[in-house]
């Protein structure tokens, strides 16, 4: 069954690439400038909404920085999203890989 053992390591090899890029993100927010990045692009994604308030006189500009906004905020967001679901993989990984070794420890 070369086919099985082949499949496991893929998923070995996917789960430590999981976890190696979560411990990543991990060391990158606790790097001293990180929530200062992070409330500027907060920033970055407000000012698209500032000017929009400035265009109600123009609905077309109004539109663009709205759709500016809309892009600016799904960049951060899924940026954010990607790190904490990574970080969220690895903790599930990590907890199985513990309970998997408890029970063949108690066998």
């Amino acid at each position: 069954m070369p086919t099985s053992n082949s499949n496991k390591q893929t998923v070995l090899e996917q789960q430590k690439e999981v976890i190696d890029r979560a411990e990543r993100f991990d060391r990158l927010q606790a790097f001293p400038g990180w929530e200062e990045a992070i409330r500027h692009m907060g920033e970055y994604v407000q000012d698209a909404v500032r000017e929009q308030a400035d265009c109600m006189d123009n609905a077309e500009k109004g539109r663009n920085w709205h759709l500016i906004w809309t892009g600016r905020r799904q960049v951060l967001d899924n940026l954010l999203g990607w790190m904490e679901s990574t970080q969220g993989e690895r903790d599930r990984i990590v907890e199985e890989m513990k309970e998997y070794g408890g029970r063949e420890g108690g066998n």
